[in-house]
């Protein structure tokens, strides 16, 4: 007699364990953080640059982009960081009095003078 096995013969594959990302590139907020940070969008960057950090900690997003994340938040600090020194150096030179030819990068030296 001969017996056929228990298997059924429809093409069933093995179940493979699944993950919620692709293993293969970035997510896309790493992308958005990097290209964002490069373009100079101050927030943006950080906040997408985070948002993806939490997911790759959590397992929901491929730990291939948090180089692209952190390049992203490191970017986005230092624009944000070269605007409040632009900014302090305008306020600095017009509190000193030293803007005397009544603009300052073509805005009216009179916008300026409530900080005086």
């Amino acid at each position: 007699m001969n017996r056929k096995s228990n298997k059924s013969h429809t093409n069933e594959r093995p179940k493979q364990e699944t993950t919620m990302y692709n293993n293969k590139c970035p997510s896309g907020f790493s992308i958005v953080s990097l290209v964002t940070g490069i373009v100079g969008m101050s927030v943006i960057p950080i906040i997408f640059g985070s948002v993806d950090l939490i997911n790759i900690k959590n397992g929901l997003e491929s730990p291939r982009g948090k180089g692209f994340d952190i390049a992203g938040i490191v970017l986005g600090s230092l624009h944000i960081l070269i605007l409040i020194s632009i900014a302090t150096f305008i306020l600095i030179w017009v509190i000193t009095g030293r803007a005397e030819s009544g603009f300052i990068f073509g805005i009216p030296i009179h916008f300026f003078q409530f900080f005086r």
